[in-house]
Order: C-alpha cells, then structure tokens, then sequence
C-alpha cells in the first residue's frame, strides 16, 4: 500500500469513528432529554395525586400531619385573599353565573344577566 492509500483509509476509519461517536452523543442527548421531560410530567402528576388526596382525604391527613395541613391551609387562605384584594384593585366582581368579571357596582352580570350581589 502506498502512502496515499494508507492516509485515505485513516481517514476514512477516522470519519466513521467521528461519525459512529456523533451518533453516540445524538442518542444520549435525545435520551436525557426524554428523562428530564418524563421526570417533569411525573412531577406533575405527583402534584395532582397529592391534591387530589389533599382535597378528598383532608380531615385524615390533618389528623396524621397537622403542622403541614396547616400550612397548606394558611396558603391557600393567602392566595384567596390576594385574588380578592386583586379583583377589588380592579373593582370588579365575579359574576354567580358565567364567572366572568364584571364591574363591581352592576346589579345584573351583562354577559348571562345573572343578578350580582353588590359589594361596598
């Protein structure tokens, strides 16, 4: 073999090594991705199993772990607050019937016509 022909095998042995190590580090890359992405969705399924047992078994996890319980509750007091502090900022109210925002000093929702209670 001549020293061209050695060189060209080389390289070509070379561009498949590159080329096989490429594919390699695509497939670890497209895998991770798929492994984070999957640990998101199991988060969040967590989370909604987790609330779910929250809502319906709530006096039984109170009885059990009443310091957390108690927390969540407080939580959810605050953003409930907050959400009204938000709507009277805005002055609005949220219509009975269709749920949507209206002014906060109408008697009747303007979207469905439901009565509202006006609030001072």
């Amino acid at each position: 073999m001549g020293f061209l022909e050695d060189l060209s095998d080389k390289i070509t042995k070379g561009g498949a090594t590159v080329a096989q190590k490429a594919k390699e580090v695509s497939e670890i890359a497209t895998l991770t991705a798929t492994v984070e992405k999957e640990k998101i969705n199991l988060d969040k399924l967590y989370m909604q199993a987790g609330k779910q047992m929250y809502e319906e078994k709530r006096e039984i996890l109170a009885s059990n772990f009443p310091a957390s319980v108690a927390k969540i509750d407080e939580t959810i007091k605050k953003i409930e607050d907050a959400r009204e502090a938000i709507k009277v900022a805005k002055g609005v109210s949220v219509c009975p019937g269709c749920g949507k925002e209206v002014e906060r000093n109408v008697r009747f929702c303007p979207y469905c016509g439901a009565s509202m209670t006006i609030k001072q």
